[in-house]
């Protein structure tokens, strides 16, 4: 079944993929486990992937930077309506920091 998706993949350069499919709307018809997986060998071609919980849960929030503001990137689905306000509340996330020493 489609529905919205979030997956984390490493490419064989090391690169880390954070990747959220929207979807239940008529401008984002969301992604089976098998659509998500064609379409991260396709292109991407990782070394790993894992497909973690998705549907309401699946959110994409962004800190600010110099280029934009932060906030929700994507649309989460629980408030029925194809905007960045209908996220969740969820007891596990993942959370990615830069360090400062970018070697």
């Amino acid at each position: 079944m489609r529905h919205p998706r979030t997956a984390v993949a490493l490419t064989e350069h090391k690169k880390l993929l954070l990747i959220t499919v929207d979807g239940r709307s008529t401008q984002a018809a969301g992604m089976s486990a098998n659509e998500l997986t064609r379409f991260l060998l396709t292109y991407f071609c990782p070394q790993s992937a894992l497909n973690l919980d998705g549907g309401g849960s699946t959110t994409m929030w962004i800190a600010s930077s110099e280029q934009r503001v932060g906030g929700v990137v994507n649309h989460p689905t629980d408030n029925k309506k194809f905007d960045h306000a209908g996220q969740r509340r969820v007891t596990s996330f993942i959370v990615i920091k830069s360090s400062e020493n970018h070697e």
